[in-house]
């Protein structure tokens, strides 16, 4: 759990008393307080804005600490925007329903329960969404959940242990690509990025530079070249592209220097 700093100094804890305004008893209640006007029976003010506020902090109802529970990612200082209240403020004012809908409204967040704990203390649990590639769209990135929701826009680079995928339509597909890659742990492991064509496969691109055409039932192809690697260590060789395209055969395409050295032509991409 941790605990943050909502702005202003801490104020000194007080103790528990009544409030009387007018003479009469004031009465806490809901979204202000009633007092009971001594000498007038039956009839009642509405205290609200500073007045509020003031009786608030008289009673020592106000906030003095915000605890969060379960924030990994999400910024703390976003978290407090959201929470919209500071250190002072009138705990009683402080609408929790709406505290938590304008926390859910962060990328990071995908679920929040906000409730106050009397007199004092603010209490938020959050369950956030898991990181699972970085997304690249006409050249910005952003930090995706599986279901391809966009979580982050900034500070990218700390998530560079995960895939990149490219393209328009590349985030909603990079659970389905991802989850079949990841039946060989070891050649995901080698992959830099997956490029998003035509919007029905993908083009695997390894750190080394080899790039893997696959067609749209992405699974068996992965499998066929997991298989060619094991047994001839195929991503080692000099080679720049492997087509899987078509279930029936493969096609291979050397390196320039190495096509050049057999007499082969060198085609485009």
């Amino acid at each position: 759990m941790r605990t943050l700093a909502p702005g202003r100094n801490r104020m000194p804890r007080k103790s528990w008393r009544r409030i009387t305004v007018a003479a009469g008893l004031a009465v806490l209640a809901g979204g202000g307080i009633a007092a009971a006007a001594g000498g007038l029976p039956g009839r009642a003010v509405s205290l609200t804005g500073e007045m509020f506020a003031t009786a608030s902090a008289r009673a020592g109802l106000v906030v003095r600490e915000v605890a969060v529970e379960g924030r990994t990612n999400a910024s703390a200082d976003e978290l407090l925007a959201a929470l919209g209240i500071s250190r002072g403020d009138s705990i009683l004012g402080f609408d929790p329903a709406r505290a938590r809908a304008r926390l859910e409204a962060i990328g990071w967040i995908a679920a929040a329960e906000v409730r106050k704990e009397l007199p004092g203390r603010i209490r938020v649990s959050l369950r956030e969404r898991r990181p699972f590639a970085i997304w690249q769209r006409d050249g910005a990135l952003s930090v995706i959940d599986r279901e391809g929701e966009i979580l982050a826009v900034e500070n990218v680079g700390r998530f560079d242990q995960l895939l990149m995928v490219v393209g328009p339509d590349a985030a909603a597909n990079a659970g389905a690509l991802i989850d079949a890659l990841a039946a060989r742990p070891s050649l995901l492991a080698q992959v830099r990025a997956a490029v998003r064509v035509g919007e029905r496969r993908w083009d695997v691109h390894f750190q080394s530079g080899v790039v893997a055409r696959l067609p749209a039932d992405a699974a068996a192809a992965w499998e066929r070249l997991a298989r060619l690697d094991e047994e001839y260590a195929i991503l080692a060789r000099d080679v720049e592209m492997l087509d899987f395209r078509l279930a029936d055969r493969l096609f291979v395409r050397l390196r320039p220097e190495s096509a050049a050295m057999f007499g082969l032509p060198v085609e485009d991409a």
